[in-house]
């Protein structure tokens, strides 16, 4: 339904809410999505919502997109990234890095860009997103084989959340006890 009398920036802004829409799919559609949104965000020269299509394009890299044109994506937005945006943006730039590592089979690198996904969340008071963001650092444990560490690490993380009544959004650390415990043969656990 889109065609040539609508504005750039009402189509860019449809693309990427259909690259958003996606963030846990698996289908291509969603990372199509965000190409064409960050080519008309880079046109308009709109920074703050580009550096969201490009995280985007990075994010369902993993999946559908190489590793350059992941890293490309990386390299463009942390040229855009300011100290005074939300800290949830920054933030998303580690994760994204994480995951970038993590796709070249680099997960030392991996788990540092995730700890510093879960430092800025919280240095920017974000404490819910520092410690969902703790889902990253354990999943780079668990495939480092520091299993212990993992399942020690998610296990905090899901006794915070609980205690701040937001357990509900644990379901990336329940993920990690459970390879956890059954990577370390606790199969009733898991």
């Amino acid at each position: 339904r889109l065609h040539d009398r609508m504005s750039p920036a009402a189509v860019a802004r449809f693309w990427l809410a259909i690259a958003q829409l996606g963030g846990y799919s698996s289908r291509r559609e969603f990372y199509d999505a965000a190409r064409p949104a960050v080519d008309l965000y880079r046109q308009l020269g709109d920074h703050l919502h580009l550096y969201d299509a490009l995280m985007l394009v990075a994010a369902h890299g993993i999946r559908f997109g190489s590793v350059e044109d992941m890293g490309q994506a990386i390299a463009e937005a942390a040229e855009l990234v300011q100290p005074d945006w939300p800290v949830t943006k920054r933030a998303s730039l580690e994760y994204a890095r994480s995951r970038w590592f993590a796709r070249q089979g680099r997960i030392e690198e991996s788990l540092a860009a995730a700890e510093r996904q879960s430092a800025v969340a919280l240095e920017g008071g974000n404490e819910l997103g520092s410690l969902y963001a703790m889902s990253n650092v354990v999943a780079a444990e668990g495939q480092l084989g520091r299993t212990e560490v993992a399942l020690a690490h998610a296990r905090a993380s899901i006794a915070r959340l609980d205690e701040l009544g937001a357990g509900g959004g644990a379901g990336h650390l329940w993920l990690g006890v459970a390879h956890a415990e059954a990577t370390l043969g606790h199969v009733d656990a898991a």
